[in-house]
């Protein structure tokens, strides 16, 4: 286990950060020993022994329209709101104001928790990837003392990658996953809990990128798909390193004011 991880948290962390020990009850067996910070997305924590792994990197995936950005703006908005953890959000796919007016839907207003120094939204042309950009990524991190990164999205690097730091030629599926490889390990250097979005090829359930769902340390795959109730979208927990994970497909509602992961009745 990396030693970042066997430390003990500081003072502010103690909200939200919960010191597992090895106990049986009816949400499953917890490790010992690890760290972890909830998400505050209703019926979602549960799934995962009360939160992940600090300093872990989530890839959330699935096709269009499933919730992914919801997903991560609200793990971002809960951070900040209820956990005083402040956030980064990085978009290479949509603008800003896209990005504020979407959050406005649910009441989360994000354009004043940057106001508040709390929050700090990057958004980048895909086609201008460089070693600056990675720097201005990590000084606004420490600047704000962020603790959770949402990065949106892989696919949109990886499908327009042009000329970047790593690739010199047309990109080709080597030189898209060892750019992807070099990029969720670049960001780990802001020592905070990440998440990572991403597409899936429809009914393949593999990444665009194809490497993502190896390097990210949990999956959490959203799908549409109709289960006989209200509901039409579904929430799976694919991958959870360190957590006994429910494995049980889940409906997933998008409600007024967030994400609700429902038990199967």
């Amino acid at each position: 286990m990396r030693d970042s991880l066997k430390k003990k948290p500081t003072q502010s962390f103690q909200k939200n950060k919960l010191q597992i020990k090895e106990s049986n009850n009816k949400e499953g067996f917890y490790e010992e020993g690890v760290t972890r910070i909830k998400t505050g997305i209703g019926g979602f924590d549960k799934l995962v022994q009360g939160g992940f792994p600090i300093l872990s990197n989530t890839l959330v995936c699935g096709t269009f329209g499933t919730g992914k950005t919801i997903f991560g703006l609200e793990f971002i908005y809960r951070g900040i709101t209820e956990y005083n953890e402040n956030g980064i959000i990085i978009s290479f796919e949509v603008r800003k104001e896209d990005l504020i007016q979407q959050a406005k839907m649910f009441g989360w207003y994000l354009e004043e928790l940057e106001k508040q120094k709390k929050l700090k939204i990057l958004c980048y042309d895909v086609l201008k990837i460089n070693n600056l950009m990675f720097e201005e990524i990590k000084r606004v991190s420490s600047e704000i003392n962020a603790k959770r990164m949402l990065f949106d999205s892989l696919s949109e690097v990886s499908l327009n990658m042009g000329k970047n730091i790593h690739v010199d030629k047309s990109p080709d599926t080597y030189s898209i996953q060892q750019f992807v490889y070099y990029l969720v390990h670049k960001l780990r250097e802001l020592k905070t809990t990440n998440i990572f979005i991403s597409d899936t090829l429809g009914a393949e359930d593999y990444t665009k990128d194809t490497v993502s769902e190896f390097i990210c340390d949990n999956i959490v795959q959203l799908k549409f798909q109709t289960m006989g109730g209200p509901y039409s979208r579904i929430l799976l927990v694919r991958k959870a390193r360190s957590t006994k994970n429910n494995e049980d497909i889940h409906p997933l509602e998008i409600g007024k004011t967030g994400m609700v992961v429902h038990d199967l009745t």
